[in-house]
């Protein structure tokens, strides 16, 4: 959690933070903590004893999580083209240094020495969709669900779910007018080839435009080859190693509430509203977004919060690091001084 997000929590007062998770085992990020008490939304998980856990420990407020498979029935649109193809193509997994290291690994707890080491081409793991002529009742298809729920508005959409996360995507896109998400959190792919099934970033990127939203943010996971293994930062095995080819990431979509384009959105957005997207903006890293929200849509939002303090927590934050991090109004008069009108090197 941020300060600034900190301070948005507490101007909210009847308003919620409406978040939908797909792919929710271990709960709301702890990014989202300032928030917990007034968060609202669903989240959804396969697995019952994981949503049963979730449920028990009641920790953040009106949220409830669902045991089910979001996906779509046989008589989807979208489940003809999804049982012919697969969602992913071209995957190196079988040829990454984390695919030898699982090698290992499986052997040495069998008690058997290491498998021979091959640099032969490996096969691409392709993987289909899972979609059934007798799906399974627990299966969500999530915007029936959020109607039927009574959801309209959501702050903030995620989706993780290891492999049909264009999918879930794919079966939100009808109601994006009718269900208005403010902000999507999504797993992306960087292989795969141009089928339009295929559960890559290309794909992902694409459609979510169509929807009118712009990508703010995108984190990259890089994996060696088995055949030069690198090593890893943040783990024993190599796994998001130091180098290697970007094989996942994270990309965070948003509506870009003070372009232009964006004005008929903006004017219907109640000021609540607009201080949570700019919270958002906080969490993820982008408090300059933040700070273009406050001061574009200052006159709706000066009787909601302290636009002030506000924006000299968001200054704090772009001045991670710094052992006096200076307020708003100096860090932008001393930036101004040092940068405008110098001569390019």
């Amino acid at each position: 959690m941020t300060e600034f997000a900190t301070l948005v929590a507490g101007s909210l007062h009847s308003e919620l933070v409406t978040i939908v998770d797909v792919g929710a085992a271990g709960g709301i990020a702890p990014a989202f903590g300032c928030f917990l008490d007034k968060i609202d939304g669903f989240g959804f998980d396969p697995d019952p004893a994981e949503v049963a856990r979730l449920n028990a420990a009641k920790s953040c407020g009106a949220l409830q999580y669902v045991a089910g498979l979001v996906g779509i029935p046989a008589d989807h649109p979208l489940a003809e083209p999804a049982r012919i193809r697969p969602y992913t193509t071209r995957n190196p997994w079988s040829r990454l240094a984390i695919f030898r290291w699982a090698e290992i690994d499986q052997a040495a707890k069998a008690g058997l020495a290491p498998p021979p080491l091959s640099f032969a081409a490996g096969a691409h793991m392709d993987a289909t969709y899972l979609v059934t002529d007798n799906p399974d009742p627990q299966t969500v298809l999530l915007p029936s669900f959020l109607k039927e729920h009574g959801v309209d508005k959501v702050d903030f959409l995620k989706i993780d779910v290891d492999g049909e996360d264009l999918l879930v995507l794919q079966s939100m896109t009808p109601q994006f007018t009718d269900i208005e998400v403010m902000s999507i959190g999504i797993e992306v792919n960087f292989f795969g080839s141009n089928r339009p099934t295929d559960n890559t970033f290309h794909n992902v990127d694409r459609l979510l435009k169509e929807m009118g939203f712009e990508l703010f943010d995108l984190t990259m996971r890089r994996y060696s080859m088995k055949h030069l293994p690198v090593g890893s930062d943040h783990h024993v095995y190599p796994a998001e190693t130091r180098m290697g080819r970007i094989l996942q990431g994270d990309a965070f979509y948003a509506r870009d509430i003070c372009a232009p384009y964006n004005k008929a959105l903006a004017e219907r957005t109640s000021p609540e509203g607009l201080l949570k997207l700019a919270a958002m903006f906080s969490i993820f890293g982008l408090p300059d977004c933040a700070a273009e929200i406050l001061l574009v849509f200052g006159d709706r939002l000066a009787t909601r919060i302290n636009i002030p303090i506000a924006l000299d927590g968001l200054s704090r934050q772009a001045q991670r690091g710094e052992q006096e991090p200076k307020p708003y109004v100096d860090y932008l008069r001393d930036f101004e001084s040092r940068t405008i009108g110098k001569a390019l090197p």
